[in-house]
């Protein structure tokens, strides 16, 4: 099972995806966390992205899950430290917004049909026709998935 954690500024949900994210050739469910978010001054409550690294950090005991999301955050603000302190988001908000999709049901190209020799395939979808696998008759089966558990 995999978590895919995708956030907008918009108030509508479109993401990037690549095709290996949302229909792994590997068994396995995927789930979509996707959240809108907005930007805050740190005074008003705004938490920046290394308040929030930190506390992802805390959550996270195994040395090379550390690193991985280091990498990942790295990758992410690249030299931009200043935006990695100062930029803040509303963290009540964002978690106010977040739902968690059956990564099955992300609008995708299908692997059928993609010519051959078509690889590393990368699209946006619109999520807003899905419904969160909270409120769907898949709850239940996503809730037996001791990764989503702790989420749902």
């Amino acid at each position: 099972d995999k978590i895919v954690v995708r956030s907008s500024v918009l108030e509508d949900r479109v993401h990037g995806f690549t095709l290996d994210v949302v229909r792994p050739v590997m068994r396995g469910r995927v789930l979509v966390a996707s959240t809108v978010v907005r930007l805050a001054e740190a005074c008003a409550g705004g938490l920046s992205l290394k308040g929030l690294y930190a506390r992802v950090l805390r959550r996270v005991p195994a040395a090379d899950a550390q690193m991985r999301l280091y990498s990942r955050v790295a990758d992410t603000v690249g030299g931009d430290v200043g935006a990695f302190e100062g930029v803040c988001f509303d963290y009540a908000a964002a978690v106010d917004y977040l739902e968690f999709y059956d990564g099955a049901e992300v609008p995708a190209v299908e692997r059928g049909l993609l010519p051959a020799g078509v690889g590393d395939v990368s699209f946006t979808s619109d999520l807003s026709g899905l419904v969160d696998v909270r409120r769907s008759e898949k709850a239940a089966e996503f809730r037996k998935s001791a990764l989503f558990r702790g989420l749902m």
